[in-house]
């Protein structure tokens, strides 16, 4: 059987060579054929279908553990184990997306009775954030994107500083 490149195989699964490096050194795709003196790597075309579901199942922030489990099912019932796995996951995260939305849907409406410019004591008001907590992508922050781990304390966190703000009287300005 042909084999290809790692640059041609990379072009072919829509997968980098840096991250078909990764793949190979984490166990996750191992190349066909590795040569001893140049140390390139080739693939069979065959492993084009592994290839495009690791890219995706990374795509969707599916564990190495996980892909690797997957690829390595010898039953359809572990198969079957694993993606339902993965849609108990992803629901969980819709859930915790979803409050984050109303926690931050929340915070924007009582936003629209607070003067501008923001007083000083607007700030002071809010209690302290966990912002080690916080799971939200930033977006726009000099450095890029960025992640901390639990998007649940964070919609829980929200909904207690939006409902202790609720509980204050609009802030009113003094000039």
């Amino acid at each position: 059987m042909d084999t290809l490149l790692i640059s041609e195989f990379a072009r072919h699964s829509g997968v980098s060579v840096h991250t078909l490096r990764h793949w190979h050194e984490v166990g996750l795709l191992t190349p066909a054929e590795v040569d001893l003196v140049s140390g390139y790597r080739r693939y069979h075309a065959d492993q084009l279908g592994p290839a495009r579901l690791i890219s995706s199942l990374r795509q969707a922030d599916v564990s190495v553990l996980l892909i690797r489990q997957i690829l390595q099912a010898a039953h359809r019932d572990e198969l079957k184990d694993a993606f339902q796995l993965l849609v108990h996951q992803a629901r969980t995260r819709v859930q915790r997306q979803t409050a984050m939305i109303q926690a931050f849907t929340m915070l924007l409406e009582h936003l629209d009775q607070v003067p501008a410019p923001l007083p000083s004591r607007w700030m002071a008001e809010l209690p302290p954030l966990p912002v080690s907590r916080l799971s939200v992508a930033f977006v726009g922050i000099s450095g890029g994107i960025g992640r901390t781990p639990s998007a649940i304390s964070t919609a829980a966190m929200l909904s207690r500083v939006v409902a202790s703000i609720a509980r204050k009287p609009p802030l009113r300005s003094h000039g």
